[in-house]
């Protein structure tokens, strides 16, 4: 993803040597739609992780709970936001 980010500033780089006014836009637009779908996916793997963790958190519990003197143990709290990898926003692809 960083590569995209890299890419597209070297274009825009490129561009404002030669005095193209349109390639480093063109080096946006291409950027942005690369990473358009790597969010998508991330977003659906974030999901897909926080749905996995809160049932392996209920079953945990759930065990926990048969066990002799498990029933009176009060469960955690679910966690957090899963890891994820960054995306870089689109505010990235700034004319540097």
């Amino acid at each position: 993803m960083k590569e995209i980010v890299r890419a597209q500033r070297e274009v825009c780089a490129q561009a404002r040597r030669t005095k193209d006014k349109t390639g480093c836009k063109n080096a946006q637009i291409d950027a942005r739609a690369k990473l358009a779908p790597l969010r998508a996916q991330i977003a659906e793997a974030r999901k897909t992780a926080r749905t996995t963790f809160e049932q392996a958190r209920k079953t945990f519990w759930a065990t926990i709970r048969k066990l002799r003197g498990g029933a009176a143990l009060k469960p955690d709290t679910p966690p957090g936001e899963p890891p994820v990898t960054d995306v870089p926003r689109d505010s990235e692809l700034d004319q540097r």
